[in-house]
């Protein structure tokens, strides 16, 4: 019997569908889906879904601008200065030849007297959008004074705020190379509350006030010996904060050390223990995906420093990139100081 001409064509269309390659942003959206900012605001937007491993993600805004984290989950769009609509295209490549379609979503802008095109504020609701993260990791001490046996003690990891409005950071997330255990981020009293530190350090909040400083320290920086470097002299109103469950900051024994491995890294993140949602800052420009235990230093330039002894890595502009020429070495470090203030 022979076979229909309409089963041999159907079973050709199988095949072709079949062996069609998969657009590596099928699955994904952007969020908010709704996009309205006045002329001038910051909104920030995310990749809704799971990007597949080895793509890369380009944002691009038709007006105004846009700048996304390093491996590109999120990014801040700033509306242009004149009223209108803006298109963000997002480019999701895999690395194999084909053309790009990238994701797209409007954003109308509007100015402060007129409401946004094609809406009416009794049938929806208004638009919150989330000021852009302003908290930057300013200072990495990662080759503390004394060897190994004072590394659990002095290691610590400053954040500045260039922002001119406070910032909560309890709950955010520190991570070092290759981390299986990144430290979630707690108020000092909240981990230590009968650990007393100086007089005038901020130790129940995790809010950094504009222009203001924070110091992650190790939960048993209260115990450090000396000599070397501890206690180490901090300024009144630095916010003290800790790790809510390790011993010491970082994933190993070495804790934060940059100066032995040559690539320990470290990052400031959303999300959670096993996954990371928004990358918020890092120091040694790393290799990054979603996930911490995949993180390492990219070696492709000079960062992490290599440190001497007793010396940390302290970043010299706080909205300029993690490259090397924006970061410097410190001897004995300057905890809760910043050269930008």
């Amino acid at each position: 019997m022979k076979t229909p001409l309409c089963f041999l064509f159907s079973l050709l269309l199988a095949l072709l569908a079949a062996c069609a390659p998969i657009q590596p942003g099928a699955n994904l959206s952007i969020l908010p889906k709704s996009c309205q900012a006045q002329t001038g605001q910051q909104v920030n937007l995310t990749l809704n879904g799971t990007l597949p491993p080895n793509v890369s993600v380009r944002w691009e805004a038709s007006a105004g601008s846009i700048v996304s984290t390093p491996q590109g989950l999120n990014a801040t769009f700033t509306a242009p200065d004149q009223p209108g609509s803006a298109t963000i295209y997002v480019y999701i490549s895999s690395g194999t030849p084909g053309s790009e379609i990238p994701l797209t979503i409007t954003c109308q802008v509007t100015d402060s007297t007129s409401p946004p095109e094609d809406s009416t504020p009794t049938q929806q609701p208004p638009v919150t959008t989330i000021p852009a993260n302003t908290v930057i990791i300013s200072e990495v001490m990662g080759n503390i004074c004394g060897g190994d046996e004072f590394k659990k003690w002095n290691q610590y990891v400053e954040l500045y705020n260039y922002g001119d409005q406070p910032v909560d950071v309890g709950g955010w997330w520190l991570a070092d190379s290759l981390s299986l255990q990144p430290d979630e981020v707690v108020a000092w009293a909240t981990r230590n509350p009968d650990e007393l530190l100086p007089a005038g350090l901020v130790t129940v909040s995790t809010v950094i006030p504009p222009g203001g400083v924070a110091l992650i320290l190790s939960p048993t920086y209260a115990h450090g010996e000396n000599p070397y470097n501890m206690p180490y002299t901090i300024p009144a109103g630095t916010v003290i904060l800790t790790a809510a469950a390790s011993d010491r900051l970082g994933d190993n024994a070495e804790g934060l050390q940059v100066y032995n491995s040559g690539s320990d890294i470290v990052v400031l993140y959303r999300g959670g223990e096993k996954i990371a949602n928004e990358i918020l800052s890092t120091y040694g420009s790393p290799f990054l995906t979603n996930y911490p235990q995949d993180w390492r230093d990219n070696r492709k330039d000079q960062l992490p420093l290599d440190l001497d002894e007793c010396s940390s890595a302290e970043r010299l502009d706080p909205r300029g990139g993690d490259i090397f020429g924006n970061w410097r070495s410190v001897t004995y470090g300057s905890p809760g100081e910043v050269p930008f203030r």
